[in-house]
């Protein structure tokens, strides 16, 4: 603690030089702004280059482990990201319904464009034998001309386990069209797939599984305008078709993406639109003139489009965690303008005049403002060390904004208060010092100082129990990674994901990766029968309610070609036990015109895949089924070759634990970054670490609030920890260092703290209010998770604020106590 009377130091000389640097700005004000106006000019255009990329494929880095892989699977197999089109019927084999389904599927491939394939029950490959000639085939080649030919299709759909719950629902009543997509133009190198993959992703070749070099590039993926145009298209086939006996679902994570772009892009400036209202309400009532509305707002917008910018400029992307940026920054970054103006107008109404209130302000919160910068900052920064991608970016725009704001506060504010006019208020009540009379909302604050400094251990004992009570709480908090439901229940995406869960028992790809290692390796019947086996009981599997709906690999073709050459036989629906056999078959498969072993597996039949498509569930929970798989796989194909998974279920599996550790990483690093500025700021350790506890209850609290109303810890709720640390400690900031000036000069704790409330207090109230509101404003968002982290956010907020008038004066009055009861030596 800081005796009275002692010497300001460096912090007192730092305080002068932000006094002095007011009167310079004050002297030269239109030359600041001219400078200020050209620089938010020059960083604002990169505003043009933003874009949205809301996907949820492509949170990891190119270089984790999991994205290496299935990139590797994408060179060798293309890629497995298509949307798939759900059309339900009480009777799907009708002249009727069959007649629009062509209908339908024919208008889709004249009109969405980039569309490679439309794979459906109208054109599903049949493979029979007739006259001991194969024959592939679509199953709707010859349209039926009566019922009797129509009843022969419908049996031979119904029977063939290649279409269960890919084409086709196990009750009939549902069929299912999947499209595959061949984008135009790949990136350029250095261009970044998501916004942040290392350069040169997509040119030609590429490290894979087992360091092998493959040729093949790796495919390009749906971006931004092709996914938009691809999916504008769609929705219009869809739009026409949709009727109550022809209902429609489209999914997959294309459809995901595109869902969660369109309601980025609408959402973003209304929530915007929103908080800038917000703002200007609680500015009108704090300040009560135009210019305490107008000067904020234009600090805080300004450096708004100067992020923007930068972002533009880096090719960072707005993701589902920076798409809430501009609001955040809005709300986070007019703390500093609002200290600043406090302080000025409380001056400036008791009779200083301009230049003398703007230097007095700018010494007593200058240095405050700067450190509150600082550690916001700080805090932010802690995600650019994050394993996904999307925080990775946070944690590089959210600084720069935050320290842009301070840019604009500490220059162009001063400037803005030198050359416009301002007037005193009339009403302003001033005492024979000088100083504002304390209205009802001052003397309310001096209330609870005083109670708080009188009864500090009863004020602590009261928050302990209240912690313990929230830790309590916050350790039944669920973790989870479920995409779909970060939208509404009555959302288009979510009824789809809903609808192909309990219709086709799955959607999600998980792929097993068989490698041999040796040519033609694939031809050995009895690993070919373990790889069936392996498919058989990866159907069986229920863990954790996850379900594996079809599953389709070489096997199924080789099982396929087998019948047919042997009259079509349902006893020859087997793998062949001889080897040359096994390789004819194939190959005459090859040669009757299909190109489906293509996906299956590589040109020396070395490596194939075994496609599995499993239920859309929490991330977490694939845990347990990948685990089932693989001891599956090392029991049932041993030592004859080595498998390996891959799929949007080992992304999303890899994308929760990246999650987990992320989190920590960001809670622990702003923890590091923060403790240290506050020390340097209060000038005393003890002190200084003391302060960080106001700023811990309510992360606990808040955790507990999520427990209590069935809120899950997800990507998009993950970070209000992080953000609650790096702006409730503002506040805390303020409080510290108006305690730290009025206790040097009275040297009595309970007289600096009814002091430091009366100076900084209403500022603190208000800040705190703006932001919590600011965070609020993101529950009327249509994303379920986007509401959830606002209500958490802004609870969390109004948490610390508490924590800061209540608990801090305690704290403060404690260490003061014990400091000035120790032995001087």
């Amino acid at each position: 603690m800081i005796h009275a009377g002692e010497a300001l130091g460096l912090r007192g000389r730092i305080e002068v030089e932000f006094g002095l640097w007011g009167g310079r700005v004050c002297r030269h004000p239109w030359l600041v702004i001219g400078l200020m106006v050209a620089f938010t000019l020059i960083l604002a255009g990169g505003a043009a280059r933003l874009r949205l990329d809301m996907s949820t494929d492509r949170y990891l880095d190119a270089n984790d482990p999991a994205r290496v892989i299935y990139d590797d699977f994408r060179r060798q197999f293309a890629n497995d990201d298509n949307i798939v089109v759900l059309i339900h019927a009480d009777e799907i084999f009708s002249f009727r319904f069959l007649e629009r389904l062509r209908a339908f599927q024919r208008d889709i491939e004249s009109e969405v464009p980039l569309l490679d394939e439309a794979k459906g029950l109208i054109n599903a490959r049949v493979t029979r034998g007739s006259e001991q000639e194969l024959i592939v085939e679509e199953l709707f080649e010859q349209w039926p001309d009566d019922l009797d030919e129509l009843a022969v299709l419908e049996q031979r759909a119904r029977s063939n386990p290649v279409y269960r719950n890919a084409l086709l629902s196990e009750n009939a009543r549902y069929t299912a069209i999947t499209l595959s997509f061949s984008p135009e133009v790949a990136l350029s190198d250095g261009d970044a797939l998501g916004g942040f993959e290392e350069a040169g992703e997509r040119a030609e070749g590429g490290e894979g599984l087992g360091n092998e070099k493959h040729e093949k590039s790796l495919p390009p993926v749906l971006m931004d305008a092709e996914l938009d145009a691809v999916m504008g298209a769609l929705l219009d086939v869809v739009d026409r078709h949709r009727a109550d006996d022809f209902q429609i679902w489209l999914s997959g994570n294309p459809e995901i993406t595109y869902a969660l772009t369109q309601d980025g892009a609408r959402e973003m400036p209304r929530l915007t639109g929103l908080t800038l209202l917000v703002i200007t309400v609680f500015l009108g009532l704090l300040f009560r003139r135009m210019a305490g509305v107008a000067l904020p707002l234009a600090v805080v917008f300004l450096p708004l489009l100067a992020t923007l910018g930068v972002m533009g400029y880096a090719g960072l992307p707005l993701t589902p965690s920076t798409q809430n940026l501009p609001s955040f920054l809005l709300a986070i970054c007019v703390g500093d303008a609002v200290h600043i103006l406090s302080i000025f107008y409380r001056r400036f109404d008791a009779g200083a005049d301009k230049q003398e209130a703007l230097s007095h302000a700018l010494q007593h919160s200058g240095l405050a403002v700067v450190m509150t910068s600082l550690t916001t900052a700080g805090a932010m920064a802690s995600f650019a060390f994050a394993d996904l991608t999307p925080l990775a970016g946070l944690g590089i725009a959210a600084p720069t904004g935050v320290m842009l704001a301070l840019v604009y506060s500490l220059v162009l504010l001063p400037a803005l208060v030198a050359v416009l006019p301002i007037r005193r208020r009339a009403s302003a009540r001033v005492e024979n010092s000088g100083e504002r009379k304390p209205d009802r909302f001052d003397r309310v604050l001096a209330g609870i100082g005083a109670f708080s400094s009188r009864r500090p251990w009863l004020v602590i004992a009261a928050w302990c129990t209240l912690a313990a009570a929230s830790i309590y709480g916050a350790a039944q908090l669920e973790v989870t990674h479920r995409p779909f439901e970060w939208f509404p229940e009555n959302h288009p995406t979510r009824l789809a994901a809903e609808t192909f869960n309990r219709e086709m028992h799955g959607l999600v790809p998980l792929e097993i990766i068989i490698d041999t290692g040796r040519e033609n390796g694939l031809h050995d019947p009895e690993l070919l029968r373990r790889i069936d086996r392996l498919a058989q009981v990866a159907k069986s599997l229920d863990v954790n309610d996850i379900t594996v709906g079809h599953t389709f690999s070489l096997v199924d073709v080789l099982k396929e070609t087998h019948r047919a050459l042997n009259a079509n036989d349902p006893a020859f629906y087997s793998v062949p036990d001889d080897r040359r056999l096994i390789a004819q078959e194939l190959l005459l498969f090859e040669n009757s015109g299909s190109d489906d072993l293509e996906e299956m597996v590589d040109t020396q039949f070395s490596k194939a895949r075994l496609s599995l498509l499993v239920s859309y569930h929490d991330g977490f929970l694939y845990l347990d089924l990948v685990n089932a798989i693989h001891a599956a796989a090392a029991e049932i194909i041993g030592d004859l070759a080595d498998v390996h998974t891959t799929g949007l279920v080992e992304l999303w599996l890899r994308t929760f634990f990246a999650m987990l550790t992320s989190t920590f990483k960001s809670y622990g690093i702003a923890l590091l970054v923060i403790a240290p500025l506050m020390i340097l700021l209060i000038g005393q350790v003890r002190l200084g670490l003391l302060s960080l506890i106001p700023n811990m209850f309510p992360i606990a609290m808040g955790m507990a609030l999520m427990s209590l109303l069935g809120i899950h810890f997800d990507m998009m709720t993950m970070m209000v920890g992080t953000i609650a640390i790096g702006v409730a400690v503002d506040d805390t900031i303020h409080f510290m260092h108006g305690f730290r000036r009025a206790y040097q000069r009275c040297g009595d704790s309970a007289a600096a703290v009814q002091e430091t409330l009366l100076s900084t207090g209403r500022a603190l109230v208000i800040t705190s209010l703006v932001l919590s509101a600011g965070f609020f404003v993101q529950m009327t968002g249509g994303l379920v998770g986007m509401r959830n982290s606002g209500l958490i956010t802004g609870f969390m907020i109004l948490a610390a604020l508490a924590a800061d008038l209540i608990l801090s004066p305690a704290i403060v009055t404690l260490a003061a106590r014990s400091q000035e009861r120790a032995p001087s030596r």
